[in-house]
């Protein structure tokens, strides 16, 4: 049977000073806790709700990446077609390049050193080489030499 209230002045008299302040920094203890998982508990929704909104954006943002990511597949498909019909319609390329008249080999046969850049040739000799051996740029002779064979 517990004790009536007569009999706990006997009880609390028995209790010394020190063990007096261990219960109260208990019951500060336990009150301290609660409050903490109050305030915890409290602020769960609020958490909850930054979560949501996080969620939220980064699916507006994902998106947002995945139009940006259709409109550049689109324009690069377009740009792709523009090339391939480029590539099948007839160019300016394919047409044959007109022969040039006598005159430039007529004038040519007068000109020492293309006279000179063909007898090299005859020898046997590159471009490149009568091009070092003359001085000349390698374009110029290989020019001079396309003139002579035509």
């Amino acid at each position: 049977m517990p004790p009536g209230p007569a009999q706990l002045g006997p009880c609390l008299a028995a209790i010394s000073a020190g063990q007096i302040v261990s219960i109260l920094l208990m019951l500060g203890g336990i009150l301290l806790l609660a409050w903490a998982f109050r305030r915890q508990t409290l602020a769960r929704p609020a958490e909850a709700d930054d979560l949501r909104r996080l969620m939220a954006e980064a699916t507006e943002l994902a998106a947002a990446l995945s139009a940006q990511l259709d409109e550049k597949a689109e324009r690069l498909q377009r740009l792709l077609d523009e090339a391939d019909a480029r590539l099948a319609a007839p160019s300016r390329r394919d047409e044959p390049v007109p022969l040039l008249d006598d005159e430039p080999r007529q004038a040519m046969a007068g000109d020492p050193l293309a006279q000179r850049i063909f007898d090299l040739a005859d020898e046997g000799l590159s471009p490149v080489q009568i091009a070092q051996r003359l001085d000349q740029h390698t374009g110029k002779v290989e020019l001079i030499l396309a003139l002579r064979s035509r």
